[in-house]
């Protein structure tokens, strides 16, 4: 039997047609497979993710709760289990937290210590200058209890805040900072604690990244600013404490002296009192 040409046009073209859907079909079938795959991968790293920040609330618990060493040795361990280079920060991150917590009631220990020692030399010698022992002991009492105070205050932030975050970032004088605490818009807004490439930590209120409201920042070598801070710098009023127990209470602009103020010696009597401009008594009132 002769098959007309027709016929055979359109033979051609059905085949053609069912070839290409087969091609087609195929393309699409190793898509789909590809894109199940990738999702397959991506919930197990989900499934890791959220099991590794389950672990990490597990821990901050105890760091809350004040058991600091067993959270230090969790982080650890977290931080030596951890694979991504971005996970590894943030443990990173709690670890120093857990030793600044750690570091505060080392300090609250040595002043029990130190305080056990003046009472006990105060029984045993029996001098006639108790007043001047008890001036000491109550000084070594009045740390103690601003240390406990300050460790308190931050556990009690710590707890207080449902949203919790841990960033790194720059502020305005390139300084790099390592924030744990509330969190805004991907940026530190409420309260937080962070800790300064220089060395200082800063407690308080924050605003986009920026230090705004009540704060105290512990500079390295023992001096600490308690006071006002707006746009990331020293305004209002605050008190400045040397380490040789001088201190400045008043005003502040710029992070510098500005306004009324009072400069007292380490025995609480008053050095110099007035105005003072940038940093420098100007106007003294006797």
């Amino acid at each position: 039997m002769k098959i007309s040409k027709p016929l055979i046009i359109t033979f051609c073209v059905v085949f053609f047609f069912l070839i290409t859907i087969v091609i087609y079909s195929n393309v699409k079938h190793n898509k789909l497979k590809k894109e199940i795959t990738q999702l397959e991968t991506n919930y197990i790293l989900l499934k890791e993710k959220i099991s590794n920040d389950n672990s990490l609330v597990s821990i901050d618990s105890l760091l809350v709760n004040g058991e600091y060493e067993t959270a230090l040795s969790a982080y650890e361990k977290q931080f030596s289990d951890s694979i991504k280079d971005d996970d590894k920060d943030y443990v990173q991150f709690r670890i120093k937290i857990a030793k600044q917590f750690m570091n505060l009631e080392g300090k609250t220990v040595k002043e029990k210590e130190e305080m056990n020692i003046v009472a006990n030399k105060k029984i045993s010698n029996k001098q006639d200058d108790s007043t001047k022992t008890a001036i000491n002991y109550d000084s070594l009492y009045s740390v103690l209890e601003k240390t406990k105070k300050q460790l308190y205050s931050a556990k009690r932030q710590l707890k207080r805040k449902s949203v919790v975050g841990y960033l790194t970032f720059k502020n305005s004088k390139k300084h790099t900072l390592h924030y744990v605490g509330h969190v805004n818009k991907d940026k530190a807004s409420g309260y937080g604690i962070a800790i300064f490439d220089t060395g200082g930590r800063y407690e308080g209120e924050w605003t986009n990244n920026k230090r705004e409201g009540k704060g105290v920042f512990y500079w390295e070598d023992g001096e600490h600013y308690e006071g006002d801070y707006k746009n990331d710098l020293r305004e209002g009023k605050g008190t400045y404490f040397w380490t040789n127990g001088k201190k400045y209470v008043g005003g502040w602009k710029n992070d510098e002296r500005e306004g009324e103020g009072v400069f007292y010696n380490k025995k609480g009597k008053i050095l110099a009192k007035g105005v003072w401009e940038n940093d420098k008594l100007v106007n003294p009132i006797n």
